[in-house]
């Protein structure tokens, strides 16, 4: 089991332990791919061409991320390696999280117990399955 890197369940936002623990997944998935990082300033709305009907007065940054989830955290399918940050299309998120899905799978199925608060959040997630 993984150390835990940064106190509480996230870490800046991320899930850290269960992404360090596929660091080399990661690494490995970018370079099959060709993928180049992205900045963070690049996803603003106000470095869109239309920012200035967007944002009023050009002076306030809101960024993309800002505008579909208030509560923090990049919705959109990304990775982070290493410091840098790789968006991926819908064809490359379902590339990288379909072996992902298996070794979820293998872990519930053996499973024995789970204690409330983790097995609310799987509930969570199968519930948003069934929505898609």
């Amino acid at each position: 089991m993984a150390k835990t890197l940064f106190p509480g369940r996230f870490g800046g936002g991320i899930p850290a332990d269960f992404w360090v623990q596929k660091e080399q997944l990661i690494a490995a998935f970018i370079k099959a791919n060709k993928l180049q990082p992205v900045t963070h300033e690049a996803l603003r709305v106000d470095a869109h061409p239309i920012a200035a009907s967007l944002v009023a007065g050009g002076k306030q940054a809101i960024t993309v991320d800002y505008i579909l989830n208030i509560r923090g955290g990049r919705r959109t399918p990304h990775l982070h390696y290493r410091g840098e940050l790789y968006i991926l299309d819908a064809k490359q998120w379902n590339a990288f999280s379909a072996p992902l899905l298996k070794e979820f799978s293998q872990k519930i199925a053996s499973a024995n117990t789970i204690g409330f608060e983790h097995f609310m959040e799987i509930g969570e997630s199968f519930s948003a399955l069934g929505h898609l």
